[in-house]
């Protein structure tokens, strides 16, 4: 489901917020609006006009969308504050390999692809299987890491609250230095219009503003 920051400004989950000022009566704008969505769906509802720029994670290259990198992502190992492992620095990520892990359902079948992926981490390694559950919710993930029922590969900043309330703790692994790519999408030959210009501008000058994939779409 896609998150709308509307007229009325109800909350986001997306760390970016956009103006919700009127865009040019002459381009029968009326709201800016930010949603929250997949990187699939990012680049879908970019390519059908319904989202003028979107944010989404990895390059993608279809023909007719124009992807600009502004940002990266550290991932790091996430534990309850309980594990024996909490804080302690480890020198492989294979020290891990009997762990529980939890993963996003769609990560395990693009295990050999994608460099963040805690799957082709292990693959790489030498470690053909793992034990984990597929989550299809970040939050799940999260409470389910914090009860000490398993462990995850995520965004450093997608815990910033927990760590700062002392809920989530992390492993540092010596052998591990992964970021998850953040893209800037639009349509090949779409219209920009000076606000999404001026976004764009915003996003190259900020990049720590990007850490979800978001869209900007035409109210």
């Amino acid at each position: 489901p896609i998150n709308r920051l509307s007229e009325r400004t109800r909350a986001s989950p997306s760390p970016i917020r956009a103006s919700t000022a009127p865009e040019p009566a002459a381009r029968g704008m009326r709201e800016r609006i930010v949603s929250t969505a997949t990187s699939a769906e990012v680049s879908d509802l970019v390519r059908r006009g319904e989202a003028t720029i979107g944010l989404r994670y990895l390059l993608d290259i279809a023909p007719d969308l124009v992807s600009e990198h502004i940002a990266s992502e550290t991932m790091a190992v996430v534990c309850s504050t309980e594990h024996p492992f909490a804080g302690k620095r480890l020198k492989t990520l294979t020290a891990l390999r009997h762990e529980s892990w939890f993963a996003f359902r769609n990560a395990y079948d693009q295990r050999e692809t994608f460099a963040d992926n805690i799957f082709a981490q292990f693959q790489a390694r030498g470690v053909g299987e793992i034990r984990w559950t597929p989550i299809d919710s970040l939050n799940a993930m999260k409470r389910l890491v914090e009860a000490g029922l398993g462990v995850a590969l995520l965004q450093e900043s997608a815990i910033d609250e927990e760590r700062r309330i002392g809920s989530l703790a992390t492993i540092p692994v010596a052998d591990l230095k992964v970021a998850n790519p953040v893209y800037a999408v639009v349509r090949r030959g779409g219209y920009l219009s000076p606000a999404t210009l001026n976004l764009l501008a915003l996003l190259r000058s900020a990049p720590g503003l990007a850490v979800s994939p978001v869209l900007s779409r035409r109210g």
